[in-house]
Parts: C-alpha cells; sequence; structure tokens
C-alpha cells in the first residue's frame, strides 16, 4: 500500500495552483476539435481548475475551488462552487457535460455519473477522461486527491448502467505516455522517501511561468494525440494508463 511521508491538502494544492496562472484558452488543447461545435449551446464542465476545454463564454463551470471560479467567471464564464454528487441543476438541461481528471477523485462516484445523466439532455454528449489500471496507484495518484484508477470494464458498465453509448475513445499523447514511462516513477519515489515535498500549499509559481507551462504542454499534447478508436468491441485489449471518452446518451 503507497503513502505519503508528510500530511497534505489537495485541495489547498489546487486552489494554489490556479493562483498561479490566467485561464488557458480551450482552443490550444486538441479536443478543442469536439468542443468547438458546442459554441452557442448549453454546455457544463466539472473541475475544470484555470485550463477549461468546453468554450468558456457562456459557459457553465462547476469547481470546489473558489479560485478557479473567479478566475473562468472574469473570462466570461458562469461559475458555480458545487458538488459533482449533487449538482446544483435542472434534469435534461445541457447539450455537453465535460470533466477531465475529476471522477477519480470522487468517492462515491456510481452518484456522479447518475448525477452527469441526470443534468445532460436526451441525447447530449457526455466527455471525460480518467487514468485507468488500479495496479499503477501510487504517491502521486494519493497527492493529487485520487480515491481510485479505474478499469475499462469497470467504466462500460457504470456508463451502460447510466444510459450511455461510448462513441469513441482514445489514448494519452506520445509525450505524455514519455512522461508516464519515466517521469511518473521518479516523482512517485521522492514522494515516498520525502525528497520531494508533497506539501505544496506555499509553492507559488510566477504567472508567467505557469502560463507558458500549459503552452509548451497543450502544444505537445496537439501534437502526440493519438486517432480516436470506434469500435468499442476493441476496449477490452485496451492496456494504456489513462483513456478519453466521448459518449452520448440515450434518447
Amino acid at each position: 500500500m503507497c503513502q505519503l511521508k508528510e500530511k497534505h491538502n489537495p485541495q489547498e494544492i489546487f486552489n494554489n495552483l490556479w493562483k498561479c496562472g490566467s485561464v488557458q484558452q480551450p482552443k490550444i488543447w486538441s479536443l478543442w476539435k469536439i468542443t468547438k461545435d458546442f459554441e452557442g449551446k448549453r454546455n457544463l464542465e466539472l473541475g475544470a481548475g484555470n485550463c477549461p476545454r468546453i468554450p468558456v463564454k457562456g459557459g457553465y463551470f462547476l469547481d470546489t475551488s473558489g479560485e478557479a471560479m473567479r478566475n473562468l467567471e472574469r473570462s466570461g464564464g458562469i461559475s458555480v462552487i458545487g458538488d459533482v454528487v449533487n449538482l446544483p441543476f435542472e434534469n435534461n438541461l445541457f447539450d455537453l457535460l465535460a470533466g477531465f481528471e475529476v471522477l477519480e477523485h470522487i468517492e462515491n462516484d456510481e452518484k456522479a455519473f447518475s448525477e452527469i445523466a441526470r443534468v445532460l439532455k436526451p441525447s447530449g454528449f457526455f466527455l471525460f477522461s480518467v487514468p485507468l489500471r488500479q495496479e499503477l496507484f501510487n504517491e502521486i495518484d494519493l497527492l493529487g486527491g485520487h480515491k481510485r484508477r479505474y478499469e475499462v470494464a469497470e467504466l462500460e458498465e457504470l456508463l451502460s448502467k447510466n444510459g450511455f453509448r461510448i462513441l469513441k475513445y482514445r489514448g494519452p499523447s506520445f509525450y505524455i505516455k514519455i512522461f508516464n514511462k519515466l517521469g511518473r516513477p521518479f516523482i512517485a519515489s521522492g514522494l515516498r522517501n520525502g525528497r520531494v515535498k508533497n506539501s505544496l500549499k506555499d509553492f507559488i509559481l510566477p504567472r508567467f511561468i505557469f502560463n507558458l507551462h500549459y503552452q509548451i504542454l497543450s502544444f505537445f499534447e496537439r501534437k502526440g494525440a493519438p486517432k480516436w478508436q470506434t469500435d468499442t468491441k476493441d476496449l477490452s485489449r485496451y492496456k494504456e494508463n489513462w483513456i478519453v471518452m466521448l459518449c452520448q446518451k440515450n434518447e
């Protein structure tokens, strides 16, 4: 069982992170090819922080971080501080609901999937990503406040149970794979033995460095993004440690 050497507060870490920089435009990410088609529609993104993927102006954003919500409001978003397991919205409201690296943080993820289905319109779209393969769960997951890493079969069951069908999916970019292969084990080892300090409540980056970091990251994310797969029968053979899925709610 993995554990961190120092106590930490994931919420503190994220609040501090969002203080550092500006809201990044969603067009810098590869998923903009999908989300741009929803401009002018009613969209909701969960846990976007400073890195939204849906169109910001007029978009709805829900987070537990006041810092993130204030930043998104200043950029034209409609922000709500709330909980994914009790979404403060009426039934059948949204055309698109997105959440990237969110569901693994939720204790009662079954309720979260149910709530997501409830607020989406019939035939609405659910675009999300999660880490996979519980055997890879390590100190980095703990630092980020993860409750789990998913298995593909588990995702398929949760989606089907809540009235979703999977339209397409893909794995991480080539460059992110390199980081996962080389960087994650090194950082996890440092967290385990205390060489890397995991309490980041006083960690502040200059704004220009924060923004530059995301510009570089998004460049490699776009350039190395793999092709989407539409044959869901192949999912049983999927071996990557991360996945993004586009799903549609039944009519």
